[in-house]
């Protein structure tokens, strides 16, 4: 099995904070779809203070409402 890209990044090297493209895809119909790492924090460095945690988690959760909702699908608490 291929390592996920993750895995072969230095992460002691990363700079915090930081936004990185971990990888492009093309969908069957030539849509692009790109995913971020998001670094907020060295690792065994740096912790995230609680406030800023809280407020990852709401905005996590109103996109989840506000673009998965749909037909079929309610998202009632995350």
């Amino acid at each position: 099995m291929p390592l996920l890209d993750s895995f072969t990044v230095d992460h002691t090297r990363m700079a915090a904070p930081a936004v990185r493209v971990a990888k492009t895809m093309k969908t069957p119909h030539g849509d692009t779809i790109t995913v971020f790492d998001l670094r907020f924090c060295r690792p065994n460095l740096e912790v995230m203070p609680e406030r800023g945690i809280h407020t990852l988690e709401h905005l996590f959760a109103g996109f989840m409402r506000d673009h998965l909702n749909g037909q079929g699908v309610e998202i009632i608490d995350i």
